[in-house]
Order: C-alpha cells, then sequence, then structure tokens
C-alpha cells in the first residue's frame, strides 16, 4: 500500500470550499485499499474525526486575536501594505509553518505529498529541501488558473506593489511549480488559464474536477413561496452585494413572489441589511453561518451564485447533487457546471440587470421548466462531479507517479 501524506494549513471542518474538498477526499480514500492517504491539518491528525485534536495555547490566541483584531486589520489592509503583510501573515502563513513544524515527522516515510495550496510546499520546501527532494509532489491549484488570483483580490496592496507581487508570483509560485511532479486544476477553463501564464509547465498539467458524494434525499415541494438559496463567504468576491443590487431593481410586486436564504457570514453583511432597510427589501433572509446546509437546499427550488470570480465551486456541486436549477455568473469553472438552458441560467459576471432578469425568469418559468432543469443538474452531476470519479481520477494521477 502506497502512502499519501497531506499538510493543509487550515481546519478540515471550516465551512470553506477548500475543506469541503479535502473532506470529500478524506472520506472517498476511506474505500480505497491501494493507497493510504492521511491528512494533517490544525483539526486533523492523519484522519478526520471531529473531536480530535485540541487547538495549541497559540492557536486559542489566534481565535482571540481573531475575534478582537480581525476586522481592523482586515478593514486596515485596504489602504495599508504594512497592515495587509500582518493580516495575511496571521491568517496564512504563520497557519502553515505551525501545521509543518507539527506535522513534518509524520510524512518522513510517505510516497507522495499531495497539496491543496502553495504556501504550504513553498514552506516546506524551504524548511527541509532534503525531505522534498525525496518525495514525489502533486498540488491542486484551487483558482481559476491565475495562482494568487483570489488572494490578490482579497489583498490588492500585495499586487499593487512590486517587491511582494514579485515574492508572490516568482519566488513562491515558480519556485514551488518548477519542483512538483503534477499539477491539477479544477475545469478546463483553469487548465488553459493556467497554461497562458505558465506554458513551461503543460506537460505537468492535468484536469480532475471537484466530486461529492451522490445524494438520495430528494427536494421538498411544500413551500408557500419560491425558495432561492445562495451559500458563500458574504463578501464582494461572492457577488452578495450585486444580488442586493439585482433586487433593488425589481418592483415590490416582483419580489414578493420569491425569497431569497444567504448562508454565510463575512464583513459586508451589515452593510448588505442596512441597504435592504433602506431599499424596503424584504424578501431576503441573512441566515448565517449553518452547519447543515444541505437541509435549507433540500428546502429550496433554486441555487444562486453571484460571484465575480471562482475555481470550479463547490456550493454549486451540492446543488447539483441534490437536483436544483442553477442561476450562475460564468466565471472561472462555472461554464463546465451550469449549461444555459439546460440546467439552470448563465449569465455574464459582474451584471446586476441580467442577475435581475435570470432571477424573474426562473420564478416565472413553469413547474414543468423547473423540474427539467432540475433533472438535468443531477444527470450532469451524475455523470462528471461523484467523489467516486474524482477519486478515481486521483487514483490515475498517483499510479502513474510510483
Amino acid at each position: 500500500m502506497h502512502k499519501i501524506g497531506l499538510l493543509f494549513y487550515g481546519a478540515l471542518k471550516a465551512p470553506t470550499g477548500a475543506s469541503t474538498v479535502l473532506r470529500n477526499i478524506a472520506l472517498g480514500f476511506d474505500t480505497v485499499n491501494e493507497f493510504d492517504l492521511k491528512i494533517y491539518a490544525l483539526d486533523a491528525n492523519g484522519t478526520f474525526i471531529k473531536s480530535e485534536n485540541k487547538l495549541s495555547s497559540k492557536f486559542r490566541l489566534k481565535e482571540y486575536l481573531k475575534k478582537t483584531g480581525h476586522k481592523v486589520l482586515k478593514k486596515g489592509s485596504k489602504y495599508s501594505l504594512l497592515l495587509t503583510k500582518i493580516y495575511v501573515w496571521m491568517q496564512y502563513h504563520r497557519n502553515v509553518k505551525f501545521v509543518i513544524r507539527k506535522y513534518k515527522h509524520k510524512i518522513l516515510d510517505v510516497d507522495i505529498l499531495f497539496f491543496h495550496d502553495i504556501l504550504t510546499p513553498y514552506h516546506l520546501r524551504k524548511n527541509d529541501k532534503e525531505l522534498w527532494n525525496r518525495k514525489k509532489k502533486t498540488i491542486v491549484l484551487h483558482s481559476n488558473g491565475e495562482v494568487f488570483k483570489m488572494l490578490f483580490s482579497y489583498f490588492p496592496k500585495l499586487k499593487e506593489n512590486k517587491k511582494t507581487f514579485f515574492y508572490y508570483e516568482n519566488q513562491i509560485a515558480i519556485s514551488v511549480l518548477s519542483d512538483v511532479d503534477k499539477i491539477i486544476l479544477l475545469s478546463d477553463f483553469a487548465k488553459d488559464n493556467f497554461l497562458k501564464v505558465y506554458p513551461q509547465f503543460g506537460h505537468k498539467v492535468s484536469v480532475v474536477p471537484n466530486g461529492i458524494k451522490s445524494e438520495n434525499e430528494q427536494i421538498s415541494t411544500i413551500r408557500k413561496i419560491f425558495t432561492i438559496t445562495t451559500v458563500g463567504t458574504v463578501c464582494e468576491r461572492k457577488g452578495h452585494d450585486l444580488l442586493i443590487e439585482a433586487l433593488s431593481l425589481m418592483t415590490q410586486t416582483q419580489r414578493k413572489k420569491f425569497i431569497v436564504n444567504i448562508i454565510g457570514d463575512g464583513g459586508i453583511v451589515k452593510d448588505l441589511k442596512n441597504r435592504c432597510l433602506k431599499e424596503n427589501i424584504e424578501n431576503i433572509f441573512f441566515l448565517g453561518t449553518k452547519k447543515n446546509v444541505k437541509k435549507y437546499l433540500l428546502e429550496s427550488d433554486c441555487f444562486l451564485l453571484a460571484s465575480r470570480d471562482e475555481g470550479l465551486p463547490m456550493a454549486i456541486i451540492e446543488a447539483m447533487s441534490l437536483g436544483l436549477p442553477i442561476i450562475s455568473a460564468s466565471v472561472g469553472g462555472v461554464p463546465d457546471l451550469v449549461i444555459d438552458n439546460y440546467n439552470g441560467i448563465l449569465i455574464k459576471p459582474n451584471n446586476s440587470v441580467l442577475l435581475k432578469e435570470a432571477i424573474i425568469k426562473m420564478v416565472n418559468e413553469t413547474s414543468i421548466e423547473k423540474i427539467r432543469l432540475g433533472q438535468n443538474s443531477k444527470v450532469l452531476f451524475t455523470q462528471k462531479y461523484t467523489q467516486e470519479k474524482m477519486i478515481d481520477a486521483y487514483k490515475s494521477i498517483f499510479d502513474n507517479l510510483i
């Protein structure tokens, strides 16, 4: 049996797309006899058990700092490069170093190192070049193909400064990508985008879409009003402000035909709530972070994603697995998931007018048409995005590396 070690600087139980992917990978490889995959993260010492591993005092301090200084630092990072560096170090680099330091001895005998971010391999390579050189290495880029697109969108000061831009794009990205054996993207769009920037690594690239376990639950049809649900961190990147803008463009009569549930939390929730009050928008509900997202999806008629940027969003895949029609902006790998007029409505990104029209169209569709769109979502999911298909693809890649 070949051993695979995965170091991850975050928490597996976190409500993020990357954490969801890793949980599904961990569960999928539990049934694989050829490979023994272990994940080492803030809350996982080899296997993912919810009650396992209490965080160290250092990370209890981090949680305290998050609560007391998170908003100040994040707000200040928009205006100050120094505050940006401090915030990014606290949120990412410090976690990476902690996980490497705590679990490096666990990966001494693995055959393959399996990374799902680029900072962890960078710091491991820097910390122990001998160990790094002895291992086969695979990295998955959870992006649209631009390695630091998400980081730079959250922290534009890093991109604006020549030294920090060079540090991330060259010292980190190029050094890691040059040294790994396999680079995996989540969609054909991401692959094409990646190769425009890094054509020299084309021989290393493969595409493996995210996948989740197939669901047998049926969407409830007992609802008083058409229900749209969106899931994700409430922020500008996810386009929640565009959603509010789209609702503000509708008449009260149009808005009375449906409700929108927003699942997730984030820094702009208060501003969005205030705007809803100002615009007299009463059909939107901010539900906060929920552990059982599936429950709310099963009680929905449609899933919506208004993002300005994505990789291959797990939220859409989860909605497809339950047979929901999708409304989404055409960003990242979304066109692989949503085919216009087949399983939903695909619109140009960053356009509240088109989003408004798509919502109205979906709400006013006949029941037969909504059922057709939902059934096609399920079909497309079964064809391409199951946990089994994802695990089989990774197994094939690992087999070729051994």
